[in-house]
């Protein structure tokens, strides 16, 4: 693929303007990374133009972390075929920019087959293809983050960090995490890898949403574990990095009011974050992103854009904390 120029018009756009992605406390390989994660499972190759305009804007805009995973742009209309990966390797390729970017990618999710599980695929052989598959997908020789994207109670989890330490010898994947695991599993994995002298999971990717049961309908099927108070505590007191998908709540709390088919508890989270925004005359996206940043994890919110305007609205908004009363207000409806 010949080189492109990378987005100079998002560049000068941002030079112009005072509100970029600022840097969070984390430092990864002598990368800062930025306090805001892109989620890419809607890429598609048909939609790749605005794709790359997203990656474009989300990174002129300050923004250096990409998440994506094995199975992402894999739909109906594109059966055994994820996408999503492609397209960030294209990406990639055309502007030069991956020596840049914190690079994630995820394997190991299950298979599925008419909608309904089939098997776990966190086992040695499965992770190997994937691994190989996404390296190829990517056009990149390393990983820098790599996740098991779902866990499988039923091995031990020495027997995972076995596996994932063999690509970290290799050079493959820099570090390494866990998506969608308990706090338990990770402190065992842990402990195991700390007793072996292997690397260990330093981050960890779940469903952290202000939203109480964000992913209701979908999250039990697809195995997706959301933040619960015991994990809250365990990643406040242990300093693991969160990268938490759900965090826009899929619009949610973007209304003027409720839907009335909330629950008693995100009724009252709503009207809780709505209230500090009257207060602080602040919006819904500054109030929600305050929240992520001032709560006292190591906390990166994974959002997602279909256009460019979209992103740049979570930009414009992002750079809020709100103060340690308003996290507690919200806090305590959230894990009552």
């Amino acid at each position: 693929m010949a080189r492109r120029s990378f987005n100079k018009k998002f560049i000068n756009n941002y030079k112009e303007e005072t509100v970029m992605i600022q840097k969070s406390e984390i430092i990864t390989d002598g990368k800062t990374l930025s306090k805001i994660a892109l989620g890419t499972h809607t890429f598609h190759i048909e939609t790749e133009k605005t794709n790359f305009e997203i990656l474009d804007m989300y990174v002129a805009g300050g923004g250096n972390i990409i998440d994506t995973a094995r199975c992402y742009g894999e739909d109906v209309t594109h059966p055994n075929r994820p996408e999503s990966e492609m397209c960030i390797g294209h990406w990639l390729q055309s502007t030069g920019m991956r020596d840049k970017i914190i690079l994630i990618t995820k394997g190991g999710n299950p298979e599925y087959e008419n909608g309904e599980h089939v098997r776990n695929r966190v086992t040695a052989d499965d992770i190997e293809a994937d691994i190989t598959k996404s390296l190829e997908a990517l056009k990149t020789d390393y990983i820098d983050i790599y996740f098991f994207h779902k866990d499988d109670p039923t091995i031990d989890p020495g027997v995972l960090i076995e596996i994932l330490n063999k690509y970290v010898k290799s050079g493959m994947v820099k570090h390494i995490g866990a998506s969608n695991w308990t706090a338990e599993r990770i402190k065992e994995a842990n402990k195991y890898a700390k007793n072996h002298g292997l690397a260990k999971f330093e981050f960890s990717e779940i469903a952290f949403s202000l939203k109480d049961r964000v992913t209701k309908g979908w999250g039990e099927k697809e195995l997706i574990h959301e933040m619960n108070l015991e994990d809250y505590k365990y990643y406040s007191e242990s300093g693991i990095p969160v990268i938490g998908f759900g965090a826009q709540a899929y619009g949610f709390f973007y209304g003027d009011s409720v839907p009335t088919d909330s629950s008693e508890k995100n009724k009252e989270i709503f009207n809780r974050l709505k209230n500090i925004c009257n207060v602080k005359h602040i919006n819904a996206h500054q109030a929600l992103f305050g929240f992520y940043f001032g709560c006292d994890l190591k906390s990166i919110p994974l959002i997602s854009a279909r256009n460019v305007s979209r992103l740049k609205e979570v930009i414009d908004n992002c750079n809020t904390i709100l103060d340690k009363q308003d996290i507690e207000y919200l806090l305590k409806e959230r894990f009552h």
